[in-house]
Order: C-alpha cells, then structure tokens, then sequence
C-alpha cells in the first residue's frame, strides 16, 4: 500500500527506481516510524544493492541518520540488517556532517547511543552539527550531557578516569571547570592581542613623531647624546651619562644632592635614542 500510495511498483519489477526517489521514500516512512514501509522498500532490488554501497549521505536523503536522530532503534536495526554503514556520514551543504551517533548524543538518545555502540558504531570520528563538533565524547560534553559522558568516557579503551580516583560526577565538574577556563583564557587572550595591536600602532605613530621633532637627549654635564645607561634626576628632568652621574654630586638643573637621592635609568629616553639612530624600526 505504501507504495501504491507513493507511485511507486514494490518488488523486483522496479530494479531501476532512482537512488534519490528511494532515499526520499525511505526518509519519508522513517520520519512517519513506519517501519513496514521501511521493510517494503528494502524488497527492491535497487535498495537492495545500494544501500551497503553508500558512505556518505547527502543532506536529508539519510534515513539512517534520521531514524538515529528520532531514536528510532527497530528502524536502525532493520537498515543496519540490510547493509547499511553504521560509521557513514551525512554531509550538508553548509558543511555540517555527522555520523548516526553524533545525532544520537546531540538529541541525548541515551538508549541509541548504547544501541549504536552495542553494534559497533565509532565514537572517534570527528563531526560537525552547528556550534557543536568533535567526537561523540566532545557532542556530548558541549552540551552538557552527563549520563552520555559517562557512557562514552567508559568505551574508551586508552581512558583511566575508572581508575584516578575520582568519582564520576566529580570528573564531570572538572571538565566543565576545565572548560570555562579555557574559554576565560581565549577570552583574555584575544584582549591581550587586541591590546597588543593598539600598542604597535602607538608606537609607530610615536616613532614618526620622534623621527620628525627636535628631542633633546644630550647628557647635561658633558653635551653629548649617550647611546646607553641614560640616568635621569628624580626631582626634575635633567638627562646625565653614566659617567659624568658619577663625577657631578649634585643636580646641573634643580642642584639636588646625588648622594642623598642617586639619578635612576631611564629606558624611555634610551629607546628614544635607538628610534633616532635608526635602530628600531
């Protein structure tokens, strides 16, 4: 009846039936669980031998997928009986693709997810539905899904979260911790470079504005400009070289005694000194 209903001849007499008339028809009757439709259109020939052959699914021709999404395990069970790839992936054209068990964790179908694992379905492979991508263990801690965490976390072989000493609910709040400090330390990086830009620009706006001014930068005891260790007065801004700070005892300008407040270093004029001399560009 349902292919009567559908225009469309059951059994071998339609050998020919296009690959997208039957994948339309199947996502059609998966969507509806009506799984003797299902079974009716796996008597053709045609699906018959196509759907072991098919890897990957285009846009919402998978009924495989689908029937993953709905949690719809005897549908599954009757595709995954006739040959189709538990591990084939459904492509979009926006880009997106999943495997059956990335839609299964995404909707939370704990009884699919433990089905599709039962049958040997890979929560390895790598995945992409909206903001959530990775494997079947990434789905899951996005969204937050703690039973399907634990259940994933268990089937993997190399994991020893069993035995770190940790309860389960206990490792599930570390991950979230560890998860919004990640996202706490993206976010402070991106100001950092933000900030970083700004200083770049600030600097090459003060070196052309060095480059073309007249800057005083002469030692004012001996008049001449010192390439390194330029000291300065700390109560007025009188520049001094190493060597004539430690020959003068007072300040040339404010006659401030050196011994009772000794000049410090001052970086800024040195940098001003390596921007005039074509040092920093």
């Amino acid at each position: 009846m349902f292919c009567v209903l559908n225009g469309v001849t059951c059994g071998a007499h339609a050998p020919n039936m296009p690959r997208k008339t039957w994948q339309k028809l199947m996502w059609d009757a998966v969507s509806r669980n009506e799984i003797e439709a299902v079974q009716h259109l796996l008597n053709e020939d045609r699906v018959k031998t196509e759907i072991p052959t098919l890897k990957v699914w285009r846009n919402e021709e998978a009924p495989l997928h689908l029937a993953a999404y709905c949690g719809y395990n005897d549908i599954l069970a009757l595709l995954l009986n006739h040959g189709a790839d538990i591990d084939s992936f459904n492509v979009y054209s926006d880009g997106y693709k999943v495997t059956c068990i990335h839609f299964a964790v995404y909707r939370n179908k704990v009884g699919t997810v433990k089905f599709l694992m039962e049958h040997g379905a890979d929560p390895a492979l790598v995945g992409k539905w909206g903001s959530t991508r990775g494997d079947a263990f990434d789905f899951a801690r996005q969204r937050g899904l703690r039973s399907l965490i634990t259940i994933l976390r268990s089937s993997t072989p190399d994991d020893d979260s069993s035995d770190n000493g940790f309860k389960p609910e206990v490792v599930d709040e570390l991950d979230q911790i560890t998860q919004g400090k990640v996202m706490e330390l993206r976010e402070k990086r991106s100001k950092l470079q933000s900030e970083l830009k700004k200083l770049e620009k600030d600097l090459a706006q003060l070196t052309t504005n060095v480059k073309g001014s007249e800057v005083n930068l002469e030692c004012s005891v001996c008049l001449t400009v010192p390439q390194k260790n330029i000291l300065t007065c700390r109560k007025c801004d009188v520049l001094l070289c190493h060597a004539c700070q430690d020959q003068v005892k007072v300040c040339p300008g404010c006659r401030s005694n050196f011994d009772e407040d000794l000049p410090h270093r001052n970086r800024w004029a040195e940098k001003l000194v390596n921007i005039l001399h074509g040092k920093l560009d």
